[in-house]
């Protein structure tokens, strides 16, 4: 699975784990009862950003 940041010009910016951006689209839609995946803007989080987020969480929870 892989983390998307999916968007709608008249809701929210939401992130969504799925296998793919249409399957994101689906999701999202879903979420906000959408009839249809159009007008939602799909945009791959790289794996690399999520994991170097995670790493800065991590070093701050061991300070605490």
């Amino acid at each position: 699975m892989r983390q998307f940041q999916v968007v709608h010009i008249k809701h929210d910016v939401t992130t969504i784990q799925a296998k793919s951006t249409y399957e994101a689209a689906k999701i999202y839609a879903d979420m906000y009862e959408l009839k249809s995946t159009a007008g939602i803007d799909v945009h791959l989080i790289p794996e690399v950003f999520a994991s170097e987020k995670l790493k800065e969480l991590e070093e701050i929870l061991e300070e605490v």
